[in-house]
């Protein structure tokens, strides 16, 4: 029986938080090879020493299995990264049904880790009516995007955020003290203001009495 490389429908990446002792990380889409599959920790791409790839050409997937346990704490990261690339050539002459499947799978597999990249990128709602243009500008240091003054684009912000943002901050927790001092300023004149009217009370009380 012909079998094939059959690609389901599953993201092409995983996650794992390391605990410093399992070496051994599942995966549960399929590979066409084992240089179809990146592995990081935290930020750091590995190399193909570091570890060995199980279940290749398997559709449920397989494990990757590293050299020595990736340290605790840090993020292991799985995923499918292949070259979009034709894979097969087909005679003028009856095409067999193997060669034809695995190609299309392939294509399938590349679709899909393109609509995972899509999927993580920033993007407008598909429920927005906006025409903004979302191409983004030059990068500029110390600058932030910002929606431009029309509203209509993305713009880097006229000033450094990093030098702006602590004067914010400090001016915030000037104006929050200023704040406070005055409440407590009204507090103590009400409770004078209180206290003379009760003075003024017991006065009377006392001119009655007499």
């Amino acid at each position: 029986m012909t079998t094939y490389t059959q690609v389901v429908d599953a993201v092409p990446r995983v996650h794992y938080a390391a605990n410093g002792v399992q070496t051994a990380f599942p995966f549960t889409f399929p590979v066409f090879d084992a240089g179809d599959m990146e592995v990081w920790i935290d930020q750091n791409l590995q190399s193909a020493g570091a570890y060995s790839v199980s279940g290749v050409g398997v559709a449920v997937g397989g494990t990757v299995i590293f050299t020595a346990p990736p340290p605790p704490s840090t993020r292991v990261t799985l995923r499918r990264r292949m070259a979009l690339k034709r894979t097969a050539e087909f005679p003028d002459t009856a095409i067999e049904a193997k060669p034809l499947n695995d190609a299309l799978y392939y294509q399938v597999a590349a679709l899909q880790e393109v609509a995972d990249d899509a999927a993580l990128a920033v993007k407008r709602s598909f429920r927005s009516l906006s025409s903004a243009d979302l191409t983004l500008p030059e990068p500029a240091a110390g600058r932030a995007i910002r929606w431009n003054d029309s509203g209509d684009g993305l713009a880097n912000s006229a000033g450094d955020v990093d030098a702006i943002l602590p004067l914010a901050a400090a001016a915030g927790a000037t104006a929050q003290a200023a704040a406070g001092a005055a409440a407590a300023s009204a507090a103590a004149a009400g409770a004078a203001e209180l206290a003379s009217a009760a003075w003024a009370a017991a006065a009377a009380a006392s001119a009655a009495q007499g």
